[in-house]
């Protein structure tokens, strides 16, 4: 993860680049995203509610709240029940959770996950119906 490249994007202005820059904060592995500097977070959010972008709001908003988290000692698994973006395979893979049971439904599977982190348990309903797919997370302790 190159940070100063995502920071650069952040702070460039350009919806498009700081739509790159919030998948990259999104995707970024707990090792990864470790490794952002604290005292950058408020420029990253200062940034990105100068945009007049409407259409990736959620992206911009997601990335930010991912920070806002960490800035503030807060797990990161607080984000799931407020974006359907963040799907539990890959947050598995990122090593953010753990899957610990899955029922594999045609385009719908469903999982029970808990955080690696903190601890809590997570209902999660995903949906590959859409022209991307999207999750659904319910907090089960």
């Amino acid at each position: 993860m190159d940070i100063e490249s995502i920071l650069q994007k952040f702070m460039s202005g350009d919806s498009h680049l700081v739509w790159s820059a919030s998948w990259d904060v999104i995707k970024a592995s707990k090792q990864e995203i470790s490794e952002f500097p604290l005292t950058k977070i408020s420029d990253v959010r200062n940034s990105v509610q100068m945009l007049n972008d409407e259409s990736n709001r959620d992206i911009y908003q997601l990335a930010v709240s991912i920070l806002d988290n960490i800035e503030q000692g807060i797990c990161r698994c607080n984000c799931y029940p407020s974006s359907q973006r963040l799907l539990p395979e890959e947050e598995q893979e990122r090593n953010f959770i753990s899957i610990e049971k899955k029922e594999d439904i045609p385009w719908e599977p469903e999982f029970v996950c808990s955080c690696i982190e903190c601890g809590k348990k997570y209902f999660v309903h995903e949906s590959h119906s859409y022209h991307y797919p999207w999750a659904e997370w319910r907090n089960i302790t």
